[in-house]
């Protein structure tokens, strides 16, 4: 958050965006999800996913492979 609170209107469609998509108690859907029955999809929806080749689940292999991408 920013010191200042004169840029409310940029943060705006953020808060919408969580607040429509947060589950509710009564519910137990997003608002969204009530009208559109599906909620929309977040960033992290719309990255690609890896490939299998690159995937690789060998615990020893992964943590070599972290080990050069920090280095």
């Amino acid at each position: 958050m920013s010191q200042s609170l004169k840029d409310w209107d940029l943060k705006l469609p953020h808060v919408e965006f969580a607040y429509n998509r947060a589950s509710s108690y009564a519910t137990k859907h997003s608002s969204f999800e009530c009208v559109h029955r599906l909620n929309p999809p977040t960033p992290i929806d719309l990255l690609p996913l890896a490939s299998k080749s690159s995937v690789n689940h060998d615990v020893k292999i992964r943590e070599n492979k972290m080990k050069r991408l920090h280095k």
